[in-house]
């Protein structure tokens, strides 16, 4: 299955965004709902394209090593750019600047 997965904004305490403080108390928590839910849900033959804004800190990219299962393609984001393609290589499978996703009937198309 391919899954897509956006702003997950790891190690960003400002819990206001998003709502984000509507259902937990710590940035610590909602990294690990959002862990907890990825390895519940995603298998090693799924591929999860990250639409960017992975990770606000440095500390935070650093728990893309908790998302164990699955292909991994990144998409960069704003909040992406700070960190170099090496550093990003450690948690991704791939990376892209930009992709096309396109929807025609019930197919979907990705270049």
């Amino acid at each position: 299955m391919k899954y897509f997965l956006s702003d997950t904004h790891f190690g960003d305490d400002r819990l206001q965004l998003f709502g984000r403080d509507l259902i937990a108390n710590t940035c610590e928590d909602i990294d690990n709902l959002i862990i907890d839910n990825y390895n519940r849900k995603i298998t090693e033959d799924d591929t999860v394209y990250f639409l960017g804004d992975i990770s606000y800190t440095q500390e935070g990219l650093k728990k893309m090593k908790y998302l164990m299962k699955g292909t991994k393609i990144l998409i960069r984001g704003n909040y992406d750019q700070q960190f170099t393609k090496k550093q990003l290589l450690e948690y991704f499978d791939e990376i892209h600047d930009d992709l096309e996703i396109t929807i025609k009937g019930n197919e979907l198309h990705i270049s």
